[in-house]
């Protein structure tokens, strides 16, 4: 009970703060978000991958898992889909929902408060898995699968976080000294990101609106707590991963639905308004699934 307090409270006292000041304030997210993606991320993940290397038969099996992850899920919502004969638009938003989940700015941070600096060293890797694998299959998703590939590929080099930990693996293969005056700076934006990141999903959902359709959105959410957890529970023992790596995949991949769902339905026009209840619904009723899951796993 006191990891689920130390680890569950603290994150979504942070969001519920984002949300409160979100309804009383009109915040401009995209800055916060910018200021986030560019530099608070990126310098989190080149200070801890220093500190905390990974072994690259680790970073092998965590994409391994990644890979089989979104496989499973995306043909689990396919065949949802179908069964409930979806109209074509809803059923892209409805898989986009399920899908992407939020290992950035909710995962990270809960991942760092369970199971510290080791912990999040691999989720870092899972996170930058994740965003490369986002910035292809959340496209086609959304476009409907009409996007070209060069297109989507293109996203992922327009982020920073893969040159990071570019620079952080030569610096560590070629043992290369960083002076403090520069790692040091690096390390407190780092340190800034874990609670800006979970404020600003607060303020994000602070402006969503709910859509009307709630069977969709409930059965959405649903599949993404519950669905994530299982599938995830079942590779875990196919790549015979350790204990503490088993956790992280598992809670990182049991987030609530991720912003870019949201980001990418609204420039598709993949029913924004029913993914951004979803991420929503979604959020709200993680605070009790990342409790018990937490709970089971300790």
């Amino acid at each position: 009970m006191e990891i689920i307090i130390q680890t569950t409270l603290p994150v979504f006292l942070l969001v519920f703060c984002g949300f409160a000041l979100g309804n009383f304030q009109n915040i401009e997210t995209r800055s916060i978000s910018n200021l986030t993606i560019y530099l608070l991320t990126p310098a989190l993940i080149f200070t801890k991958f220093l500190q905390n290397p990974i072994e690259i038969n680790i970073i092998i099996q965590i994409a391994f898992f990644i890979v089989g992850f979104y496989l499973l899920n995306i043909f689990i919502t396919w065949f949802t889909t179908r069964l409930l004969k979806m109209d074509k638009i809803l059923a892209h938003g409805f898989t986009l929902s399920i899908v992407l989940f939020n290992a950035g700015n909710m995962g990270i941070p809960f991942i760092s408060f369970a199971f510290g600096d080791e912990g999040l060293s691999m989720a870092i890797i899972l996170l930058l898995i994740n965003v490369c694998i986002t910035a292809t299959i959340g496209v086609f998703i959304a476009a409907g699968a009409n996007s070209k590939p060069v297109q989507a590929l293109k996203q992922i080099f327009l982020l920073p976080n893969i040159y990071a930990i570019t620079i952080a693996l030569i610096i560590k293969y070629f043992t290369i000294p960083v002076p403090n005056f520069i790692f040091e700076p690096l390390n407190m934006l780092g340190d800034a990101s874990i609670p800006v990141s979970i404020v600003l999903l607060g303020i994000q959902i602070s402006q969503t609106k709910f859509f009307s359709r709630s069977y969709e959105i409930f059965l959405a959410s649903g599949l993404r707590l519950v669905l994530g957890p299982i599938i995830a529970f079942f590779l875990t023992r196919i790549i015979n991963c350790t204990e503490l790596m088993q956790k992280v995949l598992i809670i990182q991949t049991s987030m609530p639905t991720a912003i870019y769902a949201l980001l990418f339905a609204t420039k598709f026009d993949a029913k924004p308004d029913f993914v951004s209840s979803v991420i929503l619904t979604a959020t709200i009723a993680s605070s009790a699934t990342l409790s018990i899951l937490l709970y089971l796993l300790n």
